[in-house]
Order: structure tokens, then sequence, then C-alpha cells
């Protein structure tokens, strides 16, 4: 393993028409995994460009996540794109927010002669463009079972007002 923790890349060497493998790993402590698709509607219409992770309720498991197209439709991937979630139960958060904001510069900030480039610099979260609640798995309400050997369908239908 490298430094940050991904798997180095396999080297193949050729001798004498006999190939050798040096530095792969395989994490051979991985979960299985099953395909996971869905749907994700906010107040009846497609939710599109939110984030929906699956956080396994077993610890010590890597989340799975996902993001939804224009029609709201979602492919969950845990270690490459679209090989599923980890088997089990888990505590569902679906996330969607505007655009990063710029933070209102401080008049402390303009009295230490802190100029443009620090006003760029300076962003806060963009407004949520559906309930908080769904950002967090103790409170979202939101659960999902994935079953092995099968592909699984997990459809979400979110409803609420956007905080303004």
């Amino acid at each position: 393993m490298n430094p940050l923790g991904a798997p180095v890349a396999c080297l193949m060497l050729a001798a004498g028409g006999v190939f050798v493998a040096v530095g792969c790993s395989v994490d051979k402590n991985r979960p299985v995994l099953a395909r996971v698709t869905g749907k994700v509607s906010f107040n009846n219409k497609p939710l599109s460009k939110a984030q929906v992770y699956f956080f396994p309720e077993k610890t010590g498991i890597r989340t799975a996540l996902g993001e939804t197209d224009d029609e709201g439709r979602y492919t969950l991937w845990t270690y490459e794109l679209g090989d599923g979630a980890p088997v089990g139960k888990h505590r569902v958060t679906i996330n969607l927010r505007g655009a990063p904001e710029r933070i209102p510069l401080h008049a402390s900030a303009k009295a230490e002669g802190k100029g443009e480039a620090y006003y760029e610099q300076a962003t806060m979260e963009g407004k949520p463009l559906i309930p908080p609640k769904y950002f967090n798995a103790m409170t979202s309400g939101l659960t999902a079972e994935v079953l092995v050997g099968k592909t699984n369908t997990c459809d979400f239908g979110l409803t609420g007002n956007v905080p303004k």
C-alpha cells in the first residue's frame, strides 16, 4: 500500500515467457457487494445531481455512494464505478445543495488589507435544495437492505419544504 492508502499498481514482468506480479495487493477483507440502483424523487419530481450514500450498519465497512442523473436514477459504487454496495442493512442519506456561496468580507478583513484574493477563497456551503434532515444518517429516516446475488432496486421518495 502506498502512503495514501490506495493499492499499489501491479507491475507485470515478462521473464522467459513467465509473467510475475510484483507489488500487487488485493484486499481479501473486502465485503461481499451487490449491485444497487434506484430512483430518487423530491415532492414527486425526479431529483437531479443529488449524492446518495449507503452507510453499512456493520462498522468498519466502506460507504457506498452514487449520484442521480437528470431523471433521478443512480447506481452505487464502493470500490469501483458500478460495483454496488456491501451486502447488509444500511442507513441512507441524500444530499443536494446549491453552488457554494461567498462569505461577505468582514470589515476587519478589509481593514487588514485583505482584498479580492481573500474574498474569492472564502466560501461556505451552498443552500440546501432539499430538507437538511436527509443529509444525516441519524435523521433521514431512510434505510435499505442490500441482498446478495441480485440487483437491488432502492427508490426513495423525499418530501418536505426547503429551508429559506
